[in-house]
C-alpha cells in the first residue's frame, strides 16, 4: 500500500480565515517511509514485502535529484512507531512556507469496525496477547 499526502504549501487567497503571505518562497521537504522487513518485530509480525522499500527509495531519489526536495528517509527497521511520530511532530511544527510531501510504502490495515485505515510500521505485531 502506498500513498501520498501533501501538507503546507502556499496559495493566494484565504482558507478558514488564513491568508498566506505571497512574498514567501516555499521550501520543499519530504518524509519517505518504505518497509519490506517486518520480521524484526518478532513472533506474530507481518509478512515481509518485496518492493516497498525499493519504491520508496526511488521516490526519495527522484524528489532529491529532480525536484530539489530535502528528504528524510525511514526505511525498514528505522520506520518504528516512535521514529514516525517524531518525524510527524517535526513536520507539524513547521511554518506555512514549508511544503511537505509524505510517502508511505508498506503494509496497511483497514479496521472496518472503526472505519479507519492504518499504516503498519516496522515494529508492529499482527497480534498482541493472542488478539
Amino acid at each position: 500500500m502506498a500513498g501520498l499526502f501533501l501538507a503546507g504549501g502556499l496559495a493566494a487567497g484565504s482558507a478558514a480565515g488564513f491568508t498566506a503571505p505571497t512574498n514567501l518562497v516555499p521550501s520543499y521537504s519530504a518524509l519517505v517511509i518504505g518497509i519490506n522487513d517486518y520480521a524484526k518485530a518478532g513472533p506474530g509480525s507481518w509478512e515481509s514485502l518485496q518492493a516497498a522499500r525499493h519504491d520508496a527509495e526511488a521516490i526519495a531519489d527522484l524528489l532529491e535529484t529532480s525536484y530539489g526536495f530535502k528528504v528524510q528517509r525511514l526505511m525498514d527497521g528505522q520506520a518504528t512507531r516512535a521514529a514516525v511520530i517524531a518525524a510527524l511532530d517535526d513536520i507539524a511544527s513547521r511554518g506555512p512556507e514549508e511544503a511537505v510531501l509524505i510517502y508511505y510504502a508498506g503494509h496497511g490495515y483497514f479496521d472496518e469496525a472503526l472505519g479507519e485505515g492504518f499504516w503498519i510500521l516496522a515494529d508492529a505485531r499482527r497480534e498482541a496477547g493472542g488478539r
